[in-house]
């Protein structure tokens, strides 16, 4: 099974002395990696990195979930994984995937020695966008440490074209629509965790799938018990209420 770093990602200098002894040379890259010769673990395929020392023991990540397994749209260690990976090996102005050369995505690819495509995608989106919505707000002080200032300047570039701004102005207006009630979207309280996810973890721990409504309270309720929003609350009660008519029905 594809495995992953939790913690120290195969890219991680320290883990070179590891490597197998017959691990290609580079002058010989693998030609599917398409990896600069001086790119950090350029002559390693993902098979080699695979096979090294210690990594019987690491989590397994499975698409049918079984046991002791963890996988991409409901464990959000994965994810977290997949966005250090990007954050430690970001070196140039990737704005989005179709942008992002052949030779990262590998890269990013190999460190995380998985099917991680769509993943990826989203990431790299998502984190690009946060640093977008902070340098609009805060300047030049949003800059992350650990990116260059070419790469900053490159990054702001892009956002300052007007293609770019129209974009933005766009998405944030669709964040704000309103529903039909002229009520904004409902705040939840699962963070990075998708519904899904927490349902899995309820399930786990009490043996059995929550109902619609309980997870609605897991994903919308803090841990003082309050709701995220009087909305949430009202949509709740209205579920709770509804069921609550239909068990009556049924048992007369």
């Amino acid at each position: 099974q594809p495995r992953y770093e939790q913690h120290h990602p195969p890219h991680h200098p320290q883990q070179q002395s590891t490597a197998p002894e017959d691990a290609l040379a580079p002058a010989a890259v693998h030609p599917d990696l398409m990896v600069p010769l001086n790119a950090s673990y350029a002559r390693y395929t993902v098979e080699d990195l695979l096979q090294m020392p210690g990594r019987e023991g690491l989590p397994i990540i499975d698409p049918d979930r079984p046991p002791h397994t963890y996988w991409l749209l409901t464990d959000n260690c994965v994810g977290q994984c997949v966005g250090d990976i990007i954050r430690a090996n970001f070196r140039e102005a990737h704005l989005n995937w179709s942008l992002t050369p052949d030779h990262v995505r590998r890269t990013w690819f190999k460190c995380f020695a998985a099917a991680f495509y769509k993943k990826t995608m989203a990431r790299l989106k998502n984190i690009v966008g946060d640093w977008e919505e902070k340098w609009r707000v805060m300047g030049d002080d949003a800059k992350e440490a650990y990116l260059n200032n070419d790469v900053w300047k490159g990054l702001k570039a892009y956002w300052n074209l007007p293609k770019k701004v129209q974009r933005s102005l766009t998405c944030s207006t669709a964040r704000l629509t309103r529903h039909d009630d002229g009520k904004l979207p409902v705040p939840h309280t699962s963070g990075q965790i998708p519904h899904v996810g927490r349902a899995l973890q309820i399930a786990a721990e009490e043996g059995a799938p929550p109902s619609l409504a309980r997870l609605y309270k897991t994903t919308h309720q803090h841990s003082d018990g309050t709701f995220s929003h009087p909305q949430a609350e009202r949509i709740c009660n209205s579920v709770e209420a509804r069921i609550q008519e239909v068990q009556t029905q049924l048992s007369q």
